[in-house]
């Protein structure tokens, strides 16, 4: 850029003779062309990729609705399953909560749930807000149990520690996963495997 204000200044004042004349407004057309070329490459590429980018994935934020199965990994455990609600926020790493409510099968003049509520993050191995992700996070799982007989009354709601790591796939408006969740109860951690699908709302 320098050198062409030099040779402007140096045709300004004669200071060249005319074939160099000739040879210097050739050039000065080509640097204006390339330069000007250049300027629309910037201007035109750069907001397409960006636009290529952003319409790649279905990231963002999303609020999934889900049902969700658990599955006892001691033997003889009874089944449990519910709603759950989950909020992902993030289109490579993505952070969220949810919070289930796991209704136990087959207890009789008894009533069991958890409540989990959990906070978590995940990887989306591909980027863009989906495909396949592994995902972990830790939170509080509210436990109830009652029964109620001729002879006696329980019921008690306690609150524990939990943990879970997992992995998933979502597509479009469109997630389900695995996961397998340790609940620090007196004694004898509490064990399951979590499956759940459901739909999104926004992203």
């Amino acid at each position: 850029m320098m050198l062409a204000v030099a040779s402007l200044k140096a045709f300004e004042t004669g200071l060249i003779s005319n074939k160099e004349k000739s040879v210097l407004l050739s050039e000065s057309k080509l640097f204006t062309n390339v330069h000007q070329n250049n300027l629309l490459f910037t201007s035109d590429f750069l907001p397409n990729y960006s636009l290529m980018k952003k319409k790649r994935g279905g990231g963002g934020s999303s609020l999934f609705i889900k049902g969700d199965l658990w599955v006892s990994a001691r033997s003889g455990g009874k089944p449990g399953i519910g709603p759950n609600l989950s909020f992902i926020s993030g289109d490579e790493v993505a952070y969220g909560g949810s919070v289930s409510f796991i209704y136990f099968l087959g207890n009789t003049n008894a009533t069991a749930f958890y409540l989990p509520l959990n906070g978590l993050i995940r990887y989306y191995v591909s980027g863009g807000g989906e495909g396949f992700y592994p995902e972990g996070g830790a939170g509080f799982t509210i436990y109830h149990f009652s029964s109620n007989n001729q002879y006696l009354t329980i019921s008690s709601t306690n609150t524990y520690f939990n943990i879970f790591v997992g992995a998933g796939y979502k597509t479009g408006n469109v997630d389900f996963g695995a996961s397998f969740y340790n609940i620090f109860t007196p004694l004898v951690s509490a064990t399951y495997f979590s499956f759940k699908v459901g739909f999104g709302i926004g992203g």
